[in-house]
């Protein structure tokens, strides 16, 4: 009997078109049928389970099943894409700036979208007002922009599946939800804040997890409508499934089981749609195919699940990757400036490197490599080699990394991109170019990035004596100074007294110094160095010697003569 009415509803489907037959059994494909699994016969006896893969049922074994998803799905083949084209989307919410845990979720989307030569829709999750940051939506794209990463529909680019801000789509998203009351998928829930407030407060006394207990679920239409006139406030609830149990196919993590154990609000009572309504209702418009994010959008999946199911949508096929955590096993917060990419981009990261860091992060090839472009990441790149456990975002590996790249690169490359750095954070002005020259000359073996070259060239040629008094009673620094100032005194009448004259007579100096101090040299040119730049470690002297006579021609706007620091030492030690 029960295979009678499995082949009648075989033979309907077949006679309406919905049935695809490949000439043998096993490559038969049934559509869902009121979301139940079959059980068939097939060829050499047994049965075999039916598995839903999207709105088609295939009869291979679960574990054949599983292989061929996987491999068809990261093959980029269309026989089981849930869509023709492969579409994903990269939605982020305007809460903050663009992390790297975003930015991670960006990248991976956006190199599968060309393996699998699709599409990747940039989407703009703006519904939660109140949290909504001023700009931020233009600072991810700007961040975004600075990586060389682009896509193919969105807020700024325009596309056929617009708009691609939720909040241009408040209306559609209430449409929906009322269409899903009329059709029993959802109900008004006209319970107020305080009764919910006291339900969570028992449950907390009893030391049980809260679940909304469906108060509103059963109310009679005559309730509903009585309520409505009386002008009650309500939300919209989604009517989960009781005890059902949803099967969630995951590239990464293969099967994950678990059920909704609550009737979630989709419609809030200001009617802004919730975010795992408007999230699937978008998905099913903008016919998402493949949905990667990070593993904590599991819980919300299920929900996600449930909606598109109740929109009669096709299920994307999901990832959902690992955590990116701190070196200290923490986990990564927006609020960290530390981990924000604009961060990086400011600290003058070169992009590519980024990209680099970012796409070999849990994941390495065969060959153990550590260097790719980004079009060598998406030939190698292989979503199911990540690894299963948290990923650690480690700034210091990232800093080696990026020396790398700048050493690695053109030296004209570098001085080009170190100059407008440089000149947009006003380390120098236009004009500079010969000083920013020696400057990488001398400091790239400690920089790792451009910010870091700024610091050094402002610790290089900056002198405040307001933040750094001397201790006068040092007898051995007291000495150099004097010397220091006698001899630069004693020459100003008769020659120009000027950096090219300390560089070019400095060893003169260190032997008058020296004499009558019993001082041995080098603990001359320790104390000369500390009197003339606050510091007791450096590149060589005599790279600050060039340096400073460079930045006196080239009129570096952030340099302090070499005569305003005699004149201080004079005033402090011989006065």
């Amino acid at each position: 009997m029960k295979y009678a009415l499995v082949l009648l509803n075989l033979l309907v489907a077949y006679t309406n078109g919905m049935v695809k037959y490949s000439g043998s059994i096993q490559f038969l494909f049934i559509p869902n049928i009121n979301g139940q699994q079959i059980l068939l016969p097939h060829k050499g006896g047994g049965k075999k389970r039916c598995f839903v893969i999207n709105e088609e049922r295939s009869v291979f074994s679960k574990s054949e099943n599983k292989w061929r998803e996987r491999k068809n799905i990261l093959k980029g083949e269309k026989g089981n894409n849930p869509c023709a084209e492969p579409r994903l989307r990269f939605a982020p919410s305007p809460t903050g700036f663009l992390h790297v845990g975003g930015c991670r979720t960006f990248l991976y989307n956006y190199i599968l979208a060309k393996q699998l030569k699709g599409s990747l829709i940039l989407r703009l999750e703006d519904t939660d007002v109140e949290r909504n940051a001023q700009d931020s939506f233009n600072e991810i794209v700007k961040d975004l922009r600075w990586l060389n990463l682009s896509w193919d529909e969105g807020p700024d680019v325009g596309g056929a599946y617009g708009p691609y801000k939720q909040s241009e789509k408040i209306e559609l998203y209430k449409k929906i939800a009322h269409e899903f009351v009329n059709e029993g998928k959802a109900y008004f829930c006209f319970c107020t804040k305080d009764e919910l407030s006291e339900k969570k407060e028992k449950a907390k006394l009893a030391r049980t997890k809260y679940t909304y207990d469906r108060a509103c679920r059963d109310l009679s239409h005559e309730m509903v409508k009585q309520n409505m006139l009386k002008g009650k406030p309500y939300t919209i609830r989604f009517k989960s499934p009781i005890g059902r149990k949803i099967i969630l196919s995951d590239i990464l993590k293969n099967e994950i089981v678990d059920s909704v154990n609550e009737d979630f609000i989709i419609l809030r009572s200001d009617s802004s749609p919730t975010y795992n309504f408007s999230a699937s209702v978008d998905d099913h418009l903008m016919r998402i195919s493949h949905v990667i994010r990070g593993v904590e959008h599991i819980s919300n999946t299920f929900k996600q699940i449930l909606v598109l199911e109740a929109l009669r949508a096709r299920i994307p096929l999901y990832a959902h990757v690992p955590v990116i955590t701190t070196v200290q096993k923490k986990k990564i917060s927006k609020r960290n400036n530390e981990y924000l990419v604009r961060n990086l981009r400011e600290e003058g990261f070169k992009p590519d490197c980024v990209i680099n860091y970012m796409g070999t992060l849990g994941w390495g090839s065969v060959s153990k490599r550590e260097f790719y472009t980004l079009d060598e990441l998406i030939a190698s790149f292989d979503l199911r080699a990540l690894n299963k456990s948290a990923l650690v975002f480690d700034i210091k590996k990232l800093k080696w990394m990026n020396k790398k790249y700048l050493l690695a690169q053109e030296f004209e490359t570098y001085v080009r991109e170190a100059e407008q750095f440089l000149i947009q954070k006003k380390v120098i002005k236009e004009g500079c170019t010969e000083f920013v020259r020696l400057c990488i000359r001398v400091f790239k073996d400690d920089v790792h990035n451009y910010e870091e070259l700024g610091r050094y060239i402002m610790e290089a040629i900056s002198y405040d004596h307001l933040a750094h008094p001397f201790e006068k009673n040092n007898e051995k620094l007291k000495k150099v100074a004097t010397k220091l100032c006698h001899w630069w005194e004693g020459n100003r009448s008769s020659v120009n007294c000027n950096e090219d004259f300390f560089s070019e007579n400095f060893d003169t100096l260190i032997g008058l110094v020296t004499e009558g101090t019993n001082m041995k040299k080098n603990e001359i040119l320790l104390n000369v160095r500390f009197l003339l730049t606050f510091q007791n470690r450096g590149v060589p002297f005599v790279h600050l010697l060039q340096l400073w006579a460079l930045a006196k021609r080239s009129k570096v706007p952030n340099y302090v003569p070499l005569e305003d620091r005699i004149r201080h030492l004079t005033q402090v030690f011989t006065r």
